[in-house]
């Protein structure tokens, strides 16, 4: 079994395990975001599977109109946007507690990441899988900046305040290789105003592999 295995089924597990607290407050049936977790965390089993399968090309079509056809029943009920855990009073004294705040845990798309703080430092771990690629056998930079925005602005969420990226400046110091565990970390830097600075970066092998300082504004709904 590899990292990319391992990781993907502690993945399903955390996904099947971790919900809202709407979800768990009473027995029987799973509530609507312990259900919609458990399809995320198995679409994106599909993603990778799909991605990296060897099958014979005639199967692979038979497959194809079966995931259409699952396509078609999810899309007879659709919500305008994926299902969210809104990031409140309570949401913020659990994270200060030490449970992680949850990324993409409803989004297939995005990369899923299990984020703590504690004492002001976000840290995340993930393997990224062949589904992150860029060249061959090593994570894309599209991806490694993307887990620095998200990481990035969770530390400026919980230390400050939640917040748009103004700018994210990535410095890749070497390649980030594929199917190997990363740490993710990150921390506020300072505040001046409405502008704030975080930094973080992504080791690997005990180096630092990408770099990234962050510059954030307080968010405002669109009117």
């Amino acid at each position: 079994m590899t990292d990319a295995d391992t990781m993907e089924d502690a993945d399903m597990m955390d996904d099947a395990d971790t919900m809202d607290d709407a979800d768990t407050t009473t027995a029987g049936p799973p509530g609507p975001l312990a259900a919609a977790g458990v399809l995320t965390a198995a679409t994106r089993r599909l993603m990778r599977a799909a991605a990296t399968t060897g099958l014979p090309p005639e199967r692979v079509l038979e497959l194809a109109d079966d995931i259409q056809g699952l396509a078609d029943t999810l899309e007879t009920l659709p919500r305008d946007r994926p299902h969210r855990i809104p990031f409140d009073a309570e949401r913020e004294a659990e994270i200060r507690a030490g449970e992680p705040w949850r990324m993409f845990h409803f989004n297939p798309l995005g990369i899923p990441l299990a984020i703590t703080v504690r004492d002001g430092v976000a840290r995340a771990e993930l393997t990224p899988d062949a589904l992150f690629e860029g060249p061959p056998d090593w994570l894309h930079g599209g991806f490694a900046a993307a887990i620095m925005d998200v990481l990035l602005g969770t530390v400026v969420m919980v230390e400050a305040e939640p917040a748009f990226t103004a700018r994210l400046d990535v410095h890749f110091r070497r390649g980030t290789v594929l199917d190997r565990p990363v740490v993710c970390e990150g921390r506020l830097v300072s505040t001046d105003g409405r502008k704030i600075n975080a930094h973080g970066w992504i080791t690997q092998d005990g180096h630092r592999t990408v770099e990234a300082q962050g510059l954030f504004v307080p968010m405002r709904r669109p009117a």
